[in-house]
């Protein structure tokens, strides 16, 4: 049990959840904080990601560019990086601009 709250804890501090709606399957589709900015966060986030099993990530803060120095420190993210399994369109977070429906609609 209080396992089972550390996790439900860290989960809420990173923002680490499970997206629920429509046509989306249980446990399929998850959404945190950025997963690799080399800060007190990583550890919790690559603890979580295993415990699902993410097996794909879609980074909209970055580019396939900016990502490589970045996945280094992330082990896990690293090997998804590297199997192909990481999409990141570089999203300008503008999130009313069509530019923003386009690149998240192609990273989905």
């Amino acid at each position: 049990m209080k396992n089972e709250l550390t996790v439900s804890a860290n989960a809420r501090e990173v923002n680490f959840r499970a997206i629920r709606g429509g046509a989306i399957a249980p446990q399929l589709l998850y959404c945190s904080s950025h997963s690799i900015q080399q800060n007190r966060q990583e550890p919790v986030i690559a603890l979580l990601a295993g415990s699902v099993r993410i097996a794909a990530v879609i980074n909209l803060a970055d580019t396939d560019h900016t990502l490589a120095g970045k996945a280094l420190f992330a082990p896990w993210y690293n090997r998804l990086l590297h199997s192909g399994r990481v999409i990141a369109p570089g999203m300008d977070f503008s999130n009313t601009g069509e530019n923003f429906r386009k690149k998240l609609k192609k990273a989905l």
